[in-house]
């Protein structure tokens, strides 16, 4: 959950057999940001976050559309008893899940990654149909070369190292660009969105015993194009993968075999790849009042520019 915190239990204000009618519930473990309870009835996760009103409302919105949708490889919030999914007491909002007896995903390993592209190929497949209001990618990118080419120049005086990169940066900008000018990646943006998870990490998908995959922690999902969700799948996977570009292809497959798969789709994939937020954000995270540090903002724009000759290798394995 975004803005999680660590949790103690008991909780003040927070009355969980009043919401979800459990009794005696008590801690017996904890992991990571997330509070194991057990009550005679079973094994739950409880988490809480600080959560503006707008993102509750998002979640609220992604959550609503999976619960009536025919996707039901997730483990999602349970609702109280008067139909909500989070319990508001003082600035946070608390959620309560299933425990999940299961294992993360070795994202290394290609027997669980294949069960994660195919996941995520269903949860597209039986969320496409949210209308698009908003803007291109494409559009959105061009803006963004844009204010990196003013950043170029005001930034070398403050932060030379970092200005040695957005000549780079913007190159990767106007290779996604160039991707996004093949026409059947233009026929795909006027395609129904999907659910996008937007945290595809090995954290959030976990493996039962039976070898079936869950996704978890929807708390970053929003309506979007499958491609960016297939891209952070695809670089998250090549890094635990030594950047082999054809560890990538096995997963493509998987994926598509859930959600079929055009050139356009793929291609627009690889733009993601090309140009990923932590460069074209860059002129934002580099506002003053924006609390970033400049070292770490260096490192981050060097891995994603590191990544390039993996994703070129990979677009020519794809025909593309």
């Amino acid at each position: 959950m975004s803005g999680a915190t660590k949790l103690t239990w008991p909780i003040e204000g927070l009355d969980l057999t009043e919401a979800f009618g459990l009794v005696k519930p008590e801690a017996t473990g904890a992991k990571r940001l997330i509070l194991k309870l057990s009550t005679a009835s079973g094994d739950y996760a409880l988490k809480g976050a600080v959560i503006t009103p707008k993102k509750l409302k998002d979640w609220n919105f992604v959550l609503d559309f999976l619960h009536t949708s025919q996707f039901t490889d997730y483990v999602g919030p349970l609702k109280t008893k008067d139909g909500r999914y989070f319990i508001q007491v003082k600035d946070k909002s608390y959620s309560l899940m299933p425990w999940f007896a299961g294992r993360e995903c070795r994202l290394n390993a290609p027997e669980d990654t294949l069960i994660y592209a195919q996941t995520l190929g269903r949860l597209h497949q039986t969320t496409g149909r949210i209308a698009s209001n908003k803007r291109t990618w494409p559009q959105h990118w061009r803006q963004k070369v844009l204010e990196l080419q003013a950043l170029e120049h005001s930034c070398k005086p403050v932060n030379p190292e970092l200005a040695a990169l957005i000549p780079a940066a913007i190159d990767a900008g106007k290779t996604a660009l160039s991707l996004c000018q093949n026409k059947a990646v233009n026929d795909i943006q006027a395609k129904p969105l999907v659910i996008c998870h937007h945290d595809l990490t090995y954290r959030n998908f976990l493996i039962s015993p039976q070898g079936t995959g869950y996704l978890i922690d929807f708390d970053m999902a929003t309506p979007d194009t499958p491609a960016r969700d297939l891209a952070q799948l695809l670089l998250n996977t090549l890094k635990a993968n030594h950047w082999l570009p054809q560890s990538a292809l096995p997963l493509i497959h998987a994926y598509a075999e859930e959600y079929p798969l055009t050139q356009g789709e793929l291609g627009l994939a690889l733009a993601f790849m090309s140009f990923p937020r932590s460069l074209w954000s860059l002129p934002k995270r580099l506002e003053p009042d924006s609390g970033n540090d400049p070292v770490a903002l260096t490192r981050q724009v060097k891995s994603a520019l590191s990544r390039q000759t993996c994703v070129h290798s990979l677009s020519k394995l794809l025909g593309i």
